[in-house]
């Protein structure tokens, strides 16, 4: 990420408990605020992701790729742009679910969809991409996701 990337995203997370502080002496409640954290999180992922959509930029899932094929095809710089760009628009609407959910939702609606419904939301992403690759793709290598995990972890986002 950039150095504007990461200027944003550090005043995106110092943000908050600058908003908490001010809601609370307005009087609002602290559950409330709480809630605010997916949505920071979500936030986040977003900009973290649509930094490296940037002209001249690695996308970040063409980054996951290449730990595992190398230098990437035209084929497969294209797709894992796309995707990419399909990750973004996922933060950005489990971002918007999830403030919604806050603000007009009972709590225990709020509560299933952050700890259950969204984790379940990004795995029938993150393996149905994987099985769609597979099938689409199937000239190529294709790690397990486990496997995939594995890479990121090893050699960190950048």
């Amino acid at each position: 990420m950039g150095l504007k990337g990461w200027g944003t995203s550090l005043l995106l997370l110092a943000g908050y408990p600058l908003a908490s502080r001010y809601a609370l002496s307005r009087g609002w409640g602290s559950a409330w605020l709480g809630s605010l954290l997916p949505v920071l999180v979500y936030l986040f992922l977003l900009i973290l992701f649509a930094d490296t959509l940037r002209v001249g930029r690695v996308p970040m899932i063409s980054r996951f790729a290449q730990m595992e094929q190398g230098e990437l095809t035209e084929e497969l710089s294209i797709y894992t742009r796309r995707l990419t760009a399909i990750w973004c628009v996922f933060f950005a609407g489990m971002a918007v679910l999830t403030m919604g959910l806050a603000a007009w939702a009972a709590p225990e609606v709020w509560f299933m969809h952050t700890f259950f419904v969204s984790y379940l939301l990004i795995a029938v992403l993150f393996l149905g991409e994987f099985a769609y690759r597979r099938w689409r793709y199937p000239q190529y290598r294709h790690a397990s996701p486990l496997q995939l995990l594995r890479n990121i972890r090893k050699h960190g986002l950048h």
